[in-house]
């Protein structure tokens, strides 16, 4: 497990070796903006809000095809929705529009790539 602000606004951080982690907290790496790709292993299968917040994610590698992803791990909440009581995010404070996608076929990751209209490359099994 990575924790929870563990390298936050380490702003000299270019890569990341996950190794065996299977989870990454919240913000653990949030505003670390020289940190373009973001290869987790097939270990992550878990990866709270914000963790990647601020960060201009160029290239996104997701090797668990079972690993959720969402804008959420990109971006900090603007405020509750009050009826739900659901977080409500800012997408366009973040800059991932440019990322493009390597997962597998029918995966989460594919499918988060699609609905953001990213970049998708698909991985071979």
């Amino acid at each position: 497990m990575i924790g929870y602000d563990a390298f936050a606004r380490c702003d000299q951080l270019e890569t990341v070796n996950f190794g065996q982690v299977d989870t990454i907290m919240a913000r653990a790496f949030s505003n670390c903006t020289k940190l373009k790709e973001i290869d987790l292993p097939q270990q992550v299968v878990s990866i709270e809000e914000c963790a990647f917040e601020g960060i201009p994610v160029e290239k996104l590698y997701v090797r668990n095809p079972e690993c959720e992803i969402s804008m959420s791990i990109f971006t900090k909440p603007a405020g509750r929705e009050m009826a739900s009581g659901k977080d409500i995010y800012e997408v366009q404070e973040i800059k991932v529009f440019d990322m493009t996608v390597y997962a597998y076929k029918g995966s989460p990751a594919v499918q988060f790539a699609a609905e953001y209209g990213l970049n998708t490359i698909l991985l071979d099994k």
